[in-house]
């Protein structure tokens, strides 16, 4: 049985994650297997036709355990320590709750998974190696100086590979005198290259023995390994380590830690084992290589000499039962095996044979504007449905029989899968508070674009939020919103087959604050960029108010992403960056005269209701979700989306008469009063229920 297969994770970026992603795509295609991929260090603006995946598998770092849209999940990971920290609780709690195998690459991974406490079947899957570019064979590379006996350590230069151990125990035991060279050639990422150089700079003596130092990637490193008689990989933690198991395909033997997961291809025939003892640090249990007993081994190896041919060939012949093709046919067959058994989500005792409306939420909890909507809506349904159940976990026990389900934009497309496999008539509700992910990282990108700012890896997971966004307005049968501008973009899109407009309540925060003669405006977003922050900076810079101050309450690594708007922050010290999570959002509004929200296109009303149930004035663009709550002069003013002068305007008419705001507050608040939170439950109750009864 063949199937479609999803795989999400780095394919592009020369690491070992993309290697193994490429070589698994490769070999599962020549099985029969159609492999779709999602690469996750790829950008992209449109929307990747891919359709339903029997088999989804995720190997990334940093780890994704949300998404799971296949009908059988599969979670890759290659631990390096002893067990995974108390910082990864999380990892273990969702592979549990939401995967269906656990492929590691070694028996050391697979029992630190164990101890972990992860609970679902794990399958020992060993990575290969490419015969065809590893073999005693490969040319060697041309390295400087003509010494007789050479070391070599190829792979990521850091502290959990040891590489200043193996720089130390070298220079210790070696001298200028002796004809020998070590051969580091290192391609770890960027921001861990100082590191090896700040090492070697402390290391490297001119009377101390030859160091070769090549950094990036290379075309193929094999011929690295060809060129040397011993590689040296004293790793402190390691989950497989491809580069010691491609240096014995290369017919060099290795001195390696005596534990780890290289364990499962090291012998006594191939590699020499350094002694280590357990280190615990930072909540990691490693093991430390003793670095006197690797200078005896490097010494023991050099005063032996170079290798004869028929001892590399007698190397290389002692992995050779490691090939990505054996990978893949294990992997393979583990994968047919689970889909024959078919495995449905756990169904919960049934309810009297009745259909059951379930609410699908991320969160229930309150402490967002996200979560405070789903407790909304939970209310709404708990008081007018009778068979009625909420989640707010994706894998919670199913119900038995499921009339409707609703679900949260991001997190529906699991829920919409499993409700359609257990009841192909549910209906499916999908509610969605922002644009779509298309349009909001088109906007997004245009306004960084012009604020200088590069595309870096943390925004490159934009594939797998592109394509999970589609296919739920794909599957939904009905779509709600939080507002007309959610609407507007989602009208002419296919797929979308009823849109209604439920918009949020507000619940009215303190009233009668004292005001200074200073004038504070607030600019809050999560996706400042899209929000329109260069427009409140560049409408301040040339107002250059002397009585006023500016909070941005916005992630700070994102702002201080752009040079140009930073010159705006140094400029102006009135200007303060707060980052979300320090206090509350009452606590924010209670502060200020006047939220500033000049958005170039958000769906979410939230902010602009909350600034007015706190009796605050708005200046909110035309593309603002709430702007058409703001009529000229009442509660506020709507300005022209994108435009620098017409923000200008309205900020000076404020500042030039600061009492106006405490009056646009009072109309604003008188606004806020129609849009009390049992009027959006009972809007919400009736849409769920007429949705439900076709």
């Amino acid at each position: 049985m063949r199937s479609r297969i999803l795989v999400h994770g780095k394919i592009d970026t020369f690491s070992s994650f993309s290697l193994v992603n490429r070589r698994l795509i490769e070999g599962l295609r020549r099985l029969g297997h159609v492999v779709d991929v999602l690469p996750s260090d790829r950008l992209t603006r449109s929307v990747p036709r891919i359709g339903i995946p029997d088999v989804y598998i995720a190997h990334d770092y940093p780890f994704d355990w949300e998404d799971t849209p296949g009908r059988f999940n599969v979670f890759v990971l290659a631990h390096e320590y002893r067990w995974l920290p108390r910082t990864e609780r999380t990892l273990v709690d969702r592979l549990n709750a939401r995967f269906d195998l656990l492929v590691v690459p070694s028996r050391f991974s697979r029992r630190a998974a164990r101890r972990s406490g992860i609970r679902i079947p794990i399958l020992l899957c060993p990575w290969g190696v490419d015969r065809r570019e590893f073999h005693p064979a490969a040319p060697p590379v041309r390295l400087p100086g003509r010494r007789r006996f050479r070391f070599v350590y190829v792979g990521g230069a850091f502290e959990r590979k040891g590489t200043d151990v193996l720089v130390r125990a070298y220079r210790e035991e070696f001298r200028a005198s002796d004809d020998v060279t070590l051969v580091i050639k290192a391609f770890s990422y960027a921001w861990r290259r100082s590191w090896i150089e700040a090492v070697l700079a402390t290391e490297v003596r001119p009377e101390g023995p030859e160091i070769v130092y090549r950094y990036g990637v290379a075309r193929s490193v094999a011929g690295y390994y060809t060129a040397a008689d011993v590689g040296v990989f004293p790793y402190r933690g390691e989950g497989f380590g491809l580069p010691i198991l491609e240096c014995l395909a290369a017919g060099t033997p290795v001195i390696v830690t005596r534990h780890g997961a290289s364990s499962d291809f090291c012998s006594p025939a191939n590699a020499r084992f350094i002694r280590a003892r357990p280190r615990q640090s930072g909540g990691l249990v490693h093991m430390e290589p003793d670095r006197h007993h690797l200078r005896a081994l490097m010494r023991a190896a050099y005063d032996q000499g170079p290798l004869d041919p028929a001892h590399r060939t007698r190397v290389a012949a002692s992995v050779a039962g490691l090939t990505w093709a054996r990978t893949a046919r294990r992997l393979s067959r583990a994968i047919e095996a689970a889909l024959a058994r078919r495995r449905r989500p756990r169904p919960a005792p049934a309810t009297g044979g009745r259909p059951l409306v379930v609410w699908a939420a991320q969160t229930l909890d309150g402490r967002s504007m996200e979560g405070t909507i789903a407790q909304h809506v939970d209310r709404s349904l708990r008081h007018a449905v009778r068979q009625y159940r909420a989640l707010d976990s994706r894998h919670q026990p199913w119900p038995a029989h499921i009339g409707t389900i609703v679900a949260e934009s991001g997190s529906a497309l699991e829920h919409f899968l499993a409700a359609r496999r257990l009841s192909p008539d549910a209906r499916r509700i999908l509610v969605c508070g922002d644009l779509p992910a298309a349009a909001a990282v088109r906007l997004a990108d245009r306004e960084k674009t012009r604020c200088g700012v590069t595309l870096r890896p943390q925004l490159l997971r934009r594939p797998m939020r592109l394509w999970r966004d589609a296919l739920e307005r794909r599957l939904a049968h009905t779509t709600i919103v939080w507002s007309p501008e959610s609407a507007r973009w989602l009208g002419p899109q296919a797929g979308t087959r009823a849109v209604h407009v439920v918009e949020p309540g507000v619940a009215l925060g303190p009233i009668g604050v004292g005001r200074s003669r200073t004038l504070r405006f607030l600019f809050v977003s999560g996706d400042p960029f899209r929000d329109g922050v260069r427009l409140v900076l560049e409408a301040w810079d040339r107002l250059r108010p002397a009585r006023a101050e500016l909070l941005c309450v916005v992630p700070e690594d994102e702002i201080t992403a752009s040079t140009r708007l930073i010159r705006y922050l140094v400029r102006y010290p009135a200007i303060r960056v707060v980052s979300p999570a320090r206090g509350t959002r009452a606590a924010l509004f209670e502060s200020v005269d006047c939220l500033l929200l000049p958005s170039i296109g958000t769906g979410m009303p939230v902010p602009v209701l909350e600034a007015m149930g706190h009796g605050r004035a708005v200046i909110a663009s035309t593309r603002t979700a709430a702007a058409h709550l703001v009529a000229q002069g009442r509660g506020g003013y709507v300005v022209q989306a994108g435009s620098v002068e017409a923000l200008t305007d309205r900020l000076a008419t404020l500042l030039g008469h600061p009492r106006q705001c405490r009056e646009l507050g009072a109309a604003a608040l008188e606004t806020a009063r129609l849009y009390p939170w049992r009027r959006f439950e009972r809007r919400m109750a009736d849409l769920v229920i007429s949705a439900a009864s076709r």
